[in-house]
């Protein structure tokens, strides 16, 4: 995925920790940067589309809003964020789909143990920054 105006992927952060404002926006980057990275890698060979689940109610109606054209309601931050987003979702043509998922389950599914070990990554990136 790339901007029609350059050659160089987009990247919502730079390198090292992400400093969001609250975890609502560091939800956001990720779902930004999860469509950056399946676009990057998988655009070439037919991709068309990418299914974004999340544990954060907030965050996917943030970036279902960037998606489709809604936000107005947001605050400047986030507002970065979803014009990134929706920038990306114009640029590549990809579908984004939006689900929430329930956090921290134990029903054994596929879902819960990706939602699962993705809370023990950002655990464990959290506590190496500090």
């Amino acid at each position: 995925c790339r901007f029609k105006d350059t050659a160089a992927p987009v990247r919502s952060t730079k390198s090292g920790p992400c400093v969001a404002s609250d975890n609502n926006l560091a939800e956001l980057i990720a779902i930004v940067e999860g469509v950056q990275t399946a676009c990057t890698l998988w655009r070439d060979q037919g991709m068309r589309g990418v299914g974004i689940r999340s544990d954060s109610m907030t965050a996917i109606t943030l970036a279902r809003d960037a998606v489709y054209g809604d936000k107005r309601n947001a605050r400047d931050d986030y507002r970065t964020a979803q014009t990134r987003l929706r920038d990306l979702v114009d640029a590549t043509g990809v579908r984004v789909a939006l689900r929430w998922v329930r956090s921290h389950q134990a029903d054994g599914s596929v879902k819960t143990y990706l939602n699962n070990a993705v809370d023990a990554a950002a655990g464990m990136a959290r506590r190496s920054e500090g």
